[in-house]
């Protein structure tokens, strides 16, 4: 009886424990820089899925597109940085520039964000609609 006791009370610690494999979501301050720098960081280093939920609806579907059609190399991560973040905020739009930093080489970008719902997102221009174009009828040559 103590036996099945004692593997009962096992079982109950177990279950009890967090699940450390599920992902935990993270919460970002809710200001255009901290919005843009966790975009940034994570778009960059192809993690899409954290990027997401502070995108809009547009920016979302580009991700998903781009996805798609470039090859993610999932060995290669490239070294990068984004530095001298600044944003200026207009009612419920706000222009972030950076430097993306990548092997000494300095590339200076802006992104835009907007306010949805109380919630700043990034509202990027990922490319031109030509360029997408472009792009697709890439994609389908590897189809």
């Amino acid at each position: 009886m103590r036996i099945f006791a004692l593997a009962s009370f096992f079982l109950f610690i177990c279950s009890c424990q967090n699940d450390t494999t599920s992902e935990q979501k993270v919460v970002v301050k809710n200001t255009p820089k901290t919005v843009a720098q966790y975009w940034l960081e994570n778009y960059f280093a192809d993690n899409f899925a954290a990027a997401k939920p502070y995108s809009t609806p547009t920016t979302q579907t580009m991700m998903d597109t781009i996805q798609k059609i470039i090859f993610l190399d999932e060995g290669i991560k490239p070294a990068f940085k984004i530095t001298a973040l600044q944003c200026e905020e207009n009612l419920d739009k706000a222009k972030c520039t950076y430097v993306y930093v990548e092997e000494g080489e300095k590339i200076p970008e802006t992104i835009e964000l907007q306010k949805v719902n109380d919630k700043w997102l990034v509202n990027a221009q990922l490319m031109e609609e030509d360029e997408a174009k472009e792009l697709e009828s890439v994609k389908e040559l590897f189809q």
